[in-house]
C-alpha cells in the first residue's frame, strides 16, 4: 500500500486536477502501471486493456482512491477546490441551522 500511496501522492501533487476527479486519477495511475510493466498503451487493445485489469495487472480502482482519501485527510494540501468549497459551505449550514461554529 505504501508504493501505491507514494504513486497517488505524485499524481495528487503534479497533477492537481486529480484532486476532484477520481477517474482522471485512476487512468493516470494505470497509464504509469503500464509504462512500469514495458506495456505500449498505444498498442494495447481494449480486450487487452480488460484481460490485464480483470487479471489483477493493474491496481483496483478502488485500492488507488481509498489510498487518495487517506491522503487526502493526512495531507490537507493534497485536497482539491471541490472539498474545499464543501468544507466552506458545510460551515454556513451549521451557521444557518444555529450551531455553534468555532
Amino acid at each position: 500500500m505504501k508504493k501505491i500511496q507514494d504513486e497517488v501522492r505524485r499524481i495528487l501533487t503534479d497533477t492537481p486536477i486529480t484532486r476532484d476527479n477520481d477517474k482522471k486519477l485512476t487512468a493516470i495511475y494505470w497509464y504509469w502501471e503500464l509504462q512500469m510493466a514495458d506495456i505500449d498503451w498505444l498498442k494495447l487493445s481494449t480486450k487487452d486493456f480488460l484481460a490485464i485489469y480483470a487479471g489483477e495487472g493493474l491496481t483496483d480502482a478502488q485500492t488507488i482512491t481509498r489510498a487518495r482519501r487517506l491522503l487526502q485527510m493526512r495531507e490537507p494540501q493534497l485536497r482539491g477546490e471541490k472539498y474545499n468549497a464543501r468544507m466552506a459551505n458545510q460551515e454556513k449550514v451549521k451557521e444557518d441551522l444555529g450551531y455553534k461554529v468555532n
